[in-house]
């Protein structure tokens, strides 16, 4: 009667093992993307919610008007009032992803600031006054 030493493994169970190891991998992708455009979405709605509260801030400072959009479609830093002179934001944010600034209308006296969420839509606040 032969033994038979069985010192390696067989070209089957390689291939079992780095399918297995192929699909966790996919799997992990999947779900990494996932959790990072939930965040970029998350940093978006929190952006637009400190420009909202910046422009309150400045509504109630400098006389009961808001700032026109400067540069175009965009508010840049920082927003400041000139009477009385205060600097109310130094730092406005920019989408995560694209480093675009967020898209601020003013039609008398009434804004909206917008951003564009990962699927596409759009996030938008507008003024509290």
């Amino acid at each position: 009667m032969k033994k038979y030493l069985h010192n390696g493994f067989t070209l089957i169970e390689m291939l079992v093992v780095l399918s297995v190891i192929g699909v966790l991998i996919g799997i992990g992708t999947v779900s990494f993307s996932a959790a990072q455009r939930n965040a970029q979405d998350a940093k978006r709605r929190e952006d637009v919610a400190f420009i909202q509260k910046s422009l309150e801030q400045y509504y109630s400072i400098c006389g009961n008007t808001y700032p026109t959009a400067f540069g175009g479609a965009s508010v840049q830093p920082p927003v400041y009032c000139t009477q009385p002179t205060v600097i109310i934001a130094t730092n406005i944010p920019v989408d995560p992803r694209s480093a675009t600034p967020y898209v601020y209308t003013l039609n008398s006296n009434e804004y909206t600031i917008c951003a564009t969420l990962q699927n596409s839509s759009q996030y938008c606040l507008n003024n509290q006054q």
